[in-house]
């Protein structure tokens, strides 16, 4: 049976049998919407991608790498994927000319991993599709509103990864 968005959403703000005080729920419905809100936009962001011929996963590696050289393992924790998944991308990437290994002066079994021009004019590329999504964003909570969505977001990610595991996650 496949959930809809709407009936997902119901379920969240939906009182559980154990009296869930309102501020959990309030939580809990938050989060919900946060889910739901990535799926959407990892949904575009996908399409955008296959749309030049790329996955969201490669794109994600190769757009760290449009600004900075960087090593696998630095991706690899700035992505929250592991470094033999990014081992993987950067392979796929390098043959198709989109990367480029460079020497690491600081560490000579760790390479640097960057964008070529033809990596740099891709993601360029898959910034201009996706930018009247980005610009409906803007218009409709503004630069600052925005701004102040990201760092509260950034919160609620520190506090994620703070907040203790549960038994059952160990």
């Amino acid at each position: 049976m496949t959930r809809t968005d709407a009936s997902y959403a119901a379920e969240m703000r939906r009182p559980s049998p154990d009296s869930v005080p309102a501020t959990d729920q309030q939580v809990v419905e938050l989060l919900g919407l946060v889910h739901l809100t990535s799926m959407e936009f990892r949904g575009r962001a996908e399409a955008t991608a296959n749309s030049v011929g790329e996955t969201f996963a490669r794109t994600q590696v190769l757009a760290t790498m449009v600004e900075n050289r960087c090593t696998l393992s630095s991706v690899a924790r700035q992505l929250g994927i592991t470094r033999q998944s990014v081992r993987s991308i950067v392979q796929q990437l390098s043959a198709r000319g989109l990367v480029e290994q460079i020497e690491n002066p600081a560490h000579k079994s760790a390479p640097l991993f960057g964008a070529t021009p033809a990596g740099v004019e891709k993601i360029r590329l898959i910034r201009h599709r996706a930018h009247p999504m980005y610009e409906a964003v803007i218009t409709e909570f503004g630069e600052s509103q925005v701004h102040s969505l990201t760092e509260q977001l950034t919160t609620l990610l520190r506090l994620a990864r703070a907040t203790p595991r549960t038994a059952s996650e160990e």
